[in-house]
C-alpha cells in the first residue's frame, strides 16, 4: 500500500485502527514472551499506547512509524516531553531517555546495530500488501538477534471479494515467511468485529490470531555453513 494512503488516513483523522487500551493479546502473552527482553522493536507503531506497556517491562523500546503526524500525536496526546534528534534519514523523538524512542522514517531503510531481542507486531504485517510483506519479513529477521521472540497478531477473512488494508494474512503464509529460520507457535484465536474499512465493504467479522515466533538462527549463517 502506498505511503500516501496512510498519510491521508492520519490527516483525515480516520484512525479507527488505533486502540486506546493495551492490546489484549499483549496483556495475555507479553509477560511471558518479553520477560527477558532488553531491546524491543515495534514496526509501524502509529501512536500505540502498547509502547508504554513494553517500555515499563524492558530496557529500551524503539517504535518505527513513517507518518510523522502519528509520531507527533503520540507525544502530544500523552503530554510527554521529548528530545529531538536525527539519525541518518530518521527523525528521532525520545521520551524517558534511553528507554522509549520513536523514529519517523521508512522501516525498510532501518539499520539498527545492536540488533533487537524482541519484536511486537500488532498491525504491521496486516497493513502491508503481499509485495511489501515479502520485503518486511527479511528486514525483521535481519534486525533481530538469534533467540529473539516475537508476538505477531494477524487477521484472516475471505479476501476474494473484500480487500485490505488491513489484509488477511494466514498462518500458512506466516509459516512460509518465517519458518525457514524461526519456530512458530499458535497462541490463540477469536472472532472479532471487522475493522472499519472492511465493514464499509460489507464484512462484519474477522478471525484474529496471535502467534509466538522465535528466531532460531541467522539464515546467512546456514548458507555460509553449506558453502563451507
Amino acid at each position: 500500500m502506498e505511503q500516501s494512503f496512510w498519510m491521508e488516513r492520519w490527516q483525515q483523522g480516520r484512525t479507527a485502527f488505533h486502540q486506546e487500551s493495551v492490546n489484549p493479546w499483549l496483556a495475555r502473552y507479553g509477560p511471558d514472551l518479553f520477560q527477558n527482553a532488553h531491546r524491543v522493536l515495534v514496526p509501524l507503531c502509529g501512536k500505540s499506547n502498547d509502547l508504554f506497556w513494553l517500555a515499563a517491562r524492558s530496557k529500551y523500546v524503539l517504535g518505527i512509524e513513517f507518518v510523522d503526524q502519528a509520531v507527533q500525536a503520540f507525544f502530544a496526546e500523552n503530554r510527554l516531553p521529548f528530545e529531538r534528534s536525527a539519525e541518518g534519514r530518521y527523525r528521532c523523538l525520545t521520551a524517558f531517555p534511553g528507554q522509549l524512542e520513536i523514529q519517523a522514517g521508512d522501516f525498510f531503510a532501518l539499520k539498527a546495530p545492536p540488533r533487537f531481542d524482541a519484536l511486537y507486531d500488532r498491525a504491521a504485517m496486516i497493513a502491508l500488501p503481499p509485495e511489501l510483506r515479502a520485503r518486511y519479513v527479511p528486514q525483521v529477521i535481519r534486525l533481530l538477534n538469534p533467540g529473539a521472540r516475537m508476538l505477531v497478531v494477524l487477521i484472516e477473512y475471505e479476501s476474494s471479494t473484500v480487500s485490505g488494508p488491513p489484509f488477511s494474512v494466514t498462518g500458512a503464509e506466516l509459516e512460509a515467511s518465517y519458518g525457514h529460520c524461526c519456530r512458530i507457535t499458535a497462541l490463540g484465536h477469536e472472532e472479532a468485529p471487522a475493522p472499519e474499512r472492511l465493514r464499509a465493504a460489507g464484512l462484519s467479522a474477522v478471525r484474529e490470531f496471535a502467534y509466538s515466533i522465535e528466531k532460531q538462527f541467522d539464515p546467512a549463517d546456514t548458507a555460509d555453513e553449506m558453502r563451507a
